[in-house]
């Protein structure tokens, strides 16, 4: 069984070197971060893979998953996002060939909880205000909006991101209210 694994990323380089050599991995990386171009610059003209109906597994981030990508790859049975969302892939198509299309739920749940965090209080102490002020050499209090302290959170949407965010509120004394589609405790 042969895997390939396919982003575009340049802040975030792999390898091929990042696999074992036994695992039958090839590594495809396209040299833009626009990913739109991801397919022009990456499949057809910058990697020229060889024998990609060999390929079984598809494991892609950052790209756009289309008839054109799926017909590259002809013989493709899973196909594994390892970035957020599926918005840039065409379930349709992906459906009606019966491919396999797995998720990475959770990957950046708490990473996004603490810039949810930080931003939260970056706005409830009006940050923006204080770096303004001191660019200007202006050194006038700013009170703030009020405290996270005691302060009542909701969530629209219970999904991974809201319950990593909720659990690392817990030292802030807030109360959590989430409002999802379906009921969770």
């Amino acid at each position: 069984m042969n895997y390939v694994v396919a982003y575009t990323d340049a802040f975030d380089p792999l390898r091929q070197s990042d696999f074992d050599p036994k695992a039958n991995v090839s590594l495809l990386t396209y040299p833009t971060t626009d990913e739109s171009k991801a397919f022009d610059y990456g499949l057809k003209d910058y990697l020229q893979v060889e024998n990609p109906e060999r390929f079984v597994c598809a494991c892609v981030r950052k790209m756009t998953v289309d008839q054109d990508f799926l017909n590259y790859f002809p013989n493709l049975r899973m196909l594994q996002i390892i970035s957020a969302g599926y918005e840039k892939m065409d379930l349709e198509e992906i459906r009606r060939r019966g491919i396999v299309l797995c998720n990475v739920r959770g990957l950046y749940s708490g990473h996004m909880a603490e810039d949810i965090i930080m931003r939260m209080i970056f706005l409830s102490r009006k940050t923006y205000l204080a770096i303004q002020q001191q660019r200007e050499h202006i050194w006038h209090l700013i009170k703030p909006i009020g405290a996270l302290m005691g302060s009542t959170v909701v969530f629209i949407g219970a999904g991974s991101i809201a319950t990593e965010t909720a659990k690392r509120l817990q030292p802030f004394d807030v109360r959590v209210l989430g409002v999802a589609r379906t009921e969770r405790d």
